[in-house]
């Protein structure tokens, strides 16, 4: 009886021992819950360009790079002349991406039909600005360059000759 009571005995310290140790976290799975941590759809700072503030708030960070990039474009498509028929009213939707390594990329340029078709050389004229654009620091996330996406309006009006 007393040999039964001892290994019994036994068999409970060894089996809580288990318990008692922390179980370990493997890097691959501390990763995941980073991973799952982080709020992917807002970063920690917006693209700057050098007339851009870092030190400045997340919203006036956006809105520097959007002014600078507006004020760009306008400013290089003023260098052509377009001229139009008839009245035309519309806001272009220039959607941008900026990598990571700081390459600005236009994706797709919405608009009326009427727009493009006034202005054939409007579209190229919008890729051109943005070629010649001044390189642009990119989003951080934890402080590592993410890819991030922007749409950008562009009003267009004109009066009829």
């Amino acid at each position: 009886m007393k040999k039964g009571v001892i290994i019994l005995l036994l068999i409970f310290i060894s089996s809580s021992c288990d318990r008692l140790l922390t179980p370990k976290k493997t890097s691959e799975d501390f990763f995941k819950e980073e991973l799952k941590s982080i709020t992917w759809d807002d970063v920690d700072t917006y693209p700057l360009f050098s007339n851009c503030n870092e030190s400045d708030t997340k919203s006036q960070q956006k809105a520097c790079f959007e002014t600078t990039l507006l004020k760009h474009i306008r400013k290089h498509i003023q260098k052509e002349e377009f001229i139009s028929n008839v009245t035309i009213s519309d806001t272009l939707l220039i959607h941008l991406e900026i990598t990571g390594n700081s390459k600005v990329e236009i994706i797709e340029i919405e608009g009326d039909s009427l727009t493009f078709n006034s202005f054939p050389k409007l579209h190229n004229q919008l890729k051109e600005s943005i070629k010649t654009l001044e390189k642009v620091a990119p989003a951080l996330k934890r402080g590592v360059p993410v890819i991030t996406r922007f749409t950008v309006p562009l009003l267009i009006q004109t009066e009829s000759n």
